[in-house]
């Protein structure tokens, strides 16, 4: 469904309805509809969600049939619900799924093909709590949108404010002041902006399911100083499903991870005006197949990645593992880095390509980053901090950048040091567009194509006789890429 003109400004009319016509469900008991179970996610044909009723029926949630069939979801929802594709869904200032306990955890069931607008006015988004989940499972012929309420031509990032999943998986940011605790579990930590408590003991927490998902021109302001991110996982655990999504021209990060163990696959992030994927406080999911692009600008680094700012050596330390990554910026401002790396964080990181950035393909910051990578016993890398089989193709003189002295390695070194790494151009399609990631596949003859079959040590990920996001198919060709 393509939004019509009329139905901006149709919140202004619904307010003035009574609440009365609120319809509500009886049953709020969730146990019926247990999600848990997503481990094959290859079949989507029982996600455990029947009976769960039209979200018209619930309260906080008001539908109108005329002029257009929309329905406004409103406040905290404590009853599950589902939208359905074949009404528009507008989300009238924060929207809550849950109250973040147990007694009170709901789940959203949006249908494949539905599209959700976040009502500029209100600036509106949606967190889905602790205890709660989001089943949100598009295909490819029809993915599921959230997306700016203003007409097409005029929308643009900030419209609204975004989407946040709020689980109960571990981050390192303790809830006491002193953080003094270095093995917290960091429970009831405050979301950004106001978006609910996250955060815990359990890194097998499922939030739910994430599949063929777009959110654009979101990042609106919702404090005086924080903007809301395209998708924020905070303390999300690592049974949540989260595959083939895309943050395109969000305000601020494309995505954050802050803490949890979420593991994704196939993301993209397009055009978003802070960083592409940012990960703090201790995140230790896996990723495969992450296409970054920023656009000129818009944009800081492709990948900024941190421990904790407020101590850098909190645990657990944040350690993703990431193979087949393609950042492909503009290479203009006010772009910085292709990956900035810092705060004391580890990762292992397989088979990137990162190219044509405004800066440097990859900066090393902060003397506890590179202590985290850094065995001073045997005066070598740890292998706690790595990356392998990569290409950077930034130019001489952009390539590396050290942002202390006096560190046991560089970030020439560290690069330069792992297996399989090469300083050349990766020969993609046509870097620097903006109409797709199709321009980030391999030209022919590109020494990103045909090398040693591989992938990193985990069952999570699948071998590539490729080094970057694409082989010579692009994946990304599901959703879309609208400037405005």
């Amino acid at each position: 469904m393509k939004l019509q003109p009329a139905l901006v400004g149709v919140l202004a009319l619904l307010a003035a309805c009574d609440a009365s016509t609120d319809k509500s469900t009886t049953d709020t008991d969730t146990d019926a509809t247990d999600t848990s179970d997503t481990s094959d996610t290859g079949d989507t044909s029982d996600t455990g969600t029947t009976g769960i009723p039209d979200a018209c029926e619930v309260a906080g949630v008001t539908c109108q049939d005329s002029p257009e069939k929309v329905g406004f979801l409103k406040g905290t929802i404590s009853s599950d619900l589902k939208l359905s594709k074949d009404r528009a869904w507008v989300l009238d200032g924060g929207v809550f799924i849950g109250d973040g306990t147990k007694a009170k955890g709901a789940t959203i069931v949006i249908e494949a093909g539905t599209t959700v607008y976040g009502d500029s006015a209100s600036d509106g988004f949606l967190v889905v709590n602790r205890f709660s989940k989001i089943m949100a499972e598009g295909t490819k012929d029809a993915p599921i949108v959230f997306t700016s309420d203003q007409e097409i031509g005029k929308r643009g990032p900030s419209d609204w404010g975004g989407l946040v999943i709020n689980g109960n998986a571990p981050s390192n940011t303790c809830a006491e002041p002193s953080g003094s605790d270095p093995k917290c579990t960091g429970a009831d930590l405050d979301g950004e902006a106001g978006t609910g408590k996250y955060g815990g003991p359990d890194e097998a927490d499922d939030s739910g399911v994430l599949k063929f998902v777009r959110v654009e021109f979101a990042g609106t302001l919702i404090s005086d100083t924080k903007e809301i991110n395209g998708i924020a996982f905070q303390g999300v655990g690592n049974k949540t499903v989260v595959e083939d999504i895309h943050a395109h021209r969000c305000a601020d990060d494309g995505v954050e991870f802050f803490g949890g163990t979420v593991n994704v696959k196939r993301v993209i992030l397009t055009g978003n005006g802070d960083d592409g994927l940012d990960w703090t406080d201790g995140w230790r999911g896996k990723g495969q197949w992450i296409a970054i692009q920023p656009y000129a600008g818009a944009g800081d680094n492709g990948i900024e990645a941190d421990n904790n700012e407020e101590s850098d050596d909190l645990l657990p330390r944040s350690k993703p593992m990431l193979q087949n990554v393609t950042i492909a910026g503009a290479n203009a401002e006010p772009q910085s880095n292709g990956m900035r790396v810092r705060e004391g964080t580890a990762g292992v990181f397989d088979r990137f390509i990162v190219t044509n950035t405004k800066k440097h393909c990859l900066s090393l910051d902060d003397a506890t980053t590179y202590a985290a990578g850094w065995d001073a016993g045997q005066s070598k890398l740890n292998g706690e901090l790595a990356i392998t089989n990569s290409i950077v193709g930034c130019g001489t003189g952009n390539q590396f950048e050290d942002k202390v002295a006096g560190t046991p390695f560089t970030a020439e070194t560290w690069f330069t040091g792992g297996t399989g790494n090469s300083a050349a151009d990766p020969m993609l399609t046509d870097v620097g567009t903006v109409t797709s990631p199709a321009g980030l596949l391999p030209k022919a003859g590109s020494p990103a194509l045909n090398v040693a079959s591989g992938k990193l040590d985990d069952a999570f990920f699948t071998a590539t006789d490729y080094v970057g996001a694409f082989g010579d198919t692009d994946w990304t060709a599901w959703s879309e890429f609208a400037d405005k």
